[in-house]
This record gives C-alpha cells, sequence and structure tokens, in this order.
C-alpha cells in the first residue's frame, strides 16, 4: 500500500481526513471549517419558514445568512445555455433562492418578473441595473441606470423591467431570492445599437 493516499469526507461531522500509508504517516484530519456543507441547511432554516415576504423581511432574511461570503463559489456554476451562471439553491411554493455569476462583458435579457418581488445582494463584484418602462406593443424604452456593488441590496419591485449588465473586467456574483418563485417572467427585445443607450 506504499504511496496511496486515502480521502475521507465526513459531512455530518464536518471534516475530512487524509490517510497516507506506507511510510507511518498515518491520518491527519482537518476542520471544513467555513467551507462547510450545513450552509444549504441555513439557507433552508432562514427562508423556508417566510410566509408572503415583503421586500424588507428578504433583505433582513438575507442579512440574518451567514456564511454566504465563504460559500458562494462553491455553488456558483458556469454559463451553460444562459450566458451566465444560474443556480437555484432552495425553492419552496412561498419563494426561491437562486445564485447568479455573471462573467465579465454579459447580461441577462431584458425582463421583467411576472407576479414576483425580489431581493438581490451583490456577494461579489458589481452589477450594473438598467430600468426600463414599455410603449405600446410592449416596446422597451430606457429609464435609468445604477450600480450595485459588493455588500450592497438591489429591491425588485413587481413592477420593475431591468437588466443585469457586467461592465466590469471581473465576474460578479449575486443572491437572489424571489417571492413566489419566478414562474411567470417575459423577456423584451431591445436594439442597444440602434437606440443609442451604450
Amino acid at each position: 500500500m506504499e504511496g496511496v493516499l486515502i480521502i475521507i469526507i465526513n459531512l455530518s461531522h464536518k471534516y475530512f481526513q487524509f490517510i497516507g500509508c506506507g511510510g507511518g504517516k498515518g491520518t491527519t484530519t482537518y476542520e471544513l471549517g467555513g467551507f462547510t456543507m450545513d450552509f444549504m441547511g441555513r439557507i433552508k432554516e432562514t427562508f423556508s419558514g417566510l410566509k408572503q415576504p415583503a421586500y424588507p423581511e428578504l433583505k433582513s432574511a438575507i442579512q440574518s445568512l451567514t456564511g454566504i461570503t465563504e460559500n458562494v463559489s462553491f455553488y456558483a456554476t458556469k454559463p451553460e445555455k444562459l450566458s451566465y451562471g444560474r443556480n437555484v439553491l432552495f425553492q419552496t411554493d412561498e419563494l426561491e433562492v437562486i445564485l447568479i455569476n455573471m462573467p465579465p462583458g454579459e447580461q441577462t435579457p431584458i425582463h421583467d418578473h411576472g407576479e414576483s418581488i425580489g431581493c438581490v445582494y451583490v456577494v461579489e463584484g458589481e452589477l450594473v441595473n438598467m430600468a426600463f418602462t414599455l410603449e405600446e406593443n410592449d416596446r422597451p424604452v430606457f429609464l435609468s441606470e445604477n450600480r450595485v456593488g459588493e455588500g450592497e441590496f438591489l429591491e425588485v419591485t413587481r413592477d420593475l423591467i431591468h437588466l443585469l449588465h457586467n461592465s466590469s473586467d471581473q465576474r460578479f456574483i449575486s443572491f437572489h431570492v424571489y417571492s413566489p418563485p419566478l414562474t411567470a417572467m417575459k423577456n423584451y427585445e431591445y436594439s442597444f445599437e440602434e437606440n443609442g443607450v451604450y
């Protein structure tokens, strides 16, 4: 068994072991620390009891959730079908929790949120929130933009039509909670070249 390394991960007790076989190296145990697998349990505990929450309740719940900064990188997925990573971390009939990983230069489509409200917390980087209003035939017209930096919040109202853009050379990661879950979102066509917003 000389030169063999065995790794044992114990999720329930939050440690992993390196067992070196041969040479008398024995067993070394390390704490998982901030990179623990009970982060999902804390998400469930924080949000499962909320019933028809308003924005202040969503924001307060996010603020009370420990370990976001230390754990999100593990759950941030790479872009696949979309131009950004989107990972649904938790969902009930009342709400859903989503993690967005936006590479540099990418953006969401212009969209609404159906009947949902939401709270967005920027964990890493900075996002540009571009808001729109609608003319006849659901044609979006640029309204305003604001930047939301690391540690800041963005309120998502039922009438908000917007896109999220990453104008920096670093990714941004944002933690979203929507109530009820997003089921009736609508995307809108818009030409930035013709309208000269950028």
